[in-house]
């Protein structure tokens, strides 16, 4: 996953600025994120409303590695709000894990360097970020074009967990995902495990210029120039920095960690449904 620094997720413990960025959600989508989380997943709204206000969310530290992202639990504990879901700021570590058991948590929330998850605590469930927000936002992607997918062909950015698990979402959706990473062997992994799926050759197209539909879920640390990208696309983007700087010449969904946290919120809570 990539690291997130404090500028890149400090708004988000702002309501105010929560808000803006759902109400773009549904400019764009027609959908709040309780709701994309919930197409994102095949699961009814209703349930999945319920089903996350019953939720009681341990945001847990974690000190290893690099340690601390200043912002970071406030802004879980926030997205938690949005959603619903009432949460607690728990201690750091061996003993937030301790704490939430005793406060009777259902959920904890929780990031090292290499991932980032969400636990049941009743269950014994996890989900991942990664494949969360890639599906996440390949949901974004397939509401943006309103119209249906017609078996448009979409390209995908980037063939890590986000990307696969985008071009997998956008498979099931009906879109035909065409793959590009420049470690030629992680994209044709992922290739693999999306059957449906095209790797990407100069046959196919130039990148990005001869596509309308873009996830861009790349590791990308400069923008690529926004004249390399088709006028009236529609690009849906987790990557941060990300390929695809922004521009009025498209249409451009980006954020770092509301879409991905609801997914897994919903998916880790989801089997709790059965006991309301």
């Amino acid at each position: 996953m990539t690291r997130l620094t404090p500028s890149d997720i400090g708004f988000l413990a702002l309501e105010s600025s929560l808000m803006e960025l759902e109400n773009y959600l549904l400019s764009l989508t027609g959908v709040n994120f309780i709701a994309l989380a919930a197409k994102a997943l095949d699961k009814p709204l209703g349930p999945s409303k319920e089903i996350l206000a019953r939720q009681l969310v341990a945001v847990v530290p974690d000190t290893s590695g690099e340690g601390l992202i200043e912002g970071f639990s406030q802004a879980l504990a926030s997205i938690c709000a949005l959603l619903g879901t009432h949460s607690f700021i728990a201690a750091p570590d061996a003993l937030g894990f301790k704490e939430a058991k005793e406060r009777g948590a259902s959920l904890t929330l929780s990031s090292d360097d290499k991932d980032f998850l969400c636990r049941s605590c009743l269950h014994s469930k996890s989900s991942h970020n990664g494949p969360a927000t890639g599906r996440g936002f390949a949901q974004i992607l397939s509401l943006m074009t309103g119209e249906g997918p017609k078996f448009r062909s979409v390209l995908v950015l980037g063939a890590g967990p986000v990307g696969l698990s985008g071009a997998q979402r956008l498979i099931e959706l009906g879109f035909k995902p065409i793959i590009y990473d420049p470690n030629l062997e992680k994209a044709l992994k992922a290739v693999q495990l999306a059957p449906g799926a095209l790797l990407w050759d100069r046959g196919l197209g130039e990148i990005a210029k001869d596509f309308d539909l873009i996830l861009d879920a790349s590791c990308a640390t400069i923008p690529w120039p926004e004249e390399k990208f088709k006028p009236g696309s529609l690009i849906s983007a987790p990557g941060l920095p990300g390929a695809v700087p922004p521009s009025s010449r498209y249409t451009l969904f980006r954020e770092p960690l509301v879409v991905g946290t609801a997914v897994m919120l919903l998916k880790a809570a989801w089997p709790s449904y059965r006991n309301l």
